[in-house]
């Protein structure tokens, strides 16, 4: 799993972007920092489901009203996309669990 911070618009904000290779997804966060409470500060979070934003283009889509992802971070992304992974047996075990089979 990669995870990295980009340059958010809005200056409160912090912008998260990044391959989670045991859900095969991208993912995006957007926190607001001036808001006081940690639990309330979540303000986006897409890829939190397997496949959920399969390409980059979909990612660059989802957080194109908070930031843009820079050239050198969506090199690294689909460098990290393209690396081999392969489930354990727990996560296989319960990734069929999950899914009811």
């Amino acid at each position: 799993m990669s995870r990295y911070q980009i340059l958010a618009i809005h200056p409160n904000h912090e912008a998260f972007v990044g391959w989670d290779s045991p859900m095969t997804t991208f993912f995006v966060q957007v926190f607001d920092r001036s808001i006081e409470d940690p639990d309330d500060q979540l303000l986006l979070w897409f890829g939190d489901e397997d496949r959920a934003i399969p390409t980059l283009q979909q990612l660059q889509e989802m957080i194109a009203d908070y930031a843009t992802i820079p050239t050198n971070i969506l090199t690294q992304l689909e460098a990290d996309y393209d690396q081999p992974w392969a489930a354990s047996p727990l996560q296989q075990q319960m990734r069929r669990f999950t899914n009811g089979l």
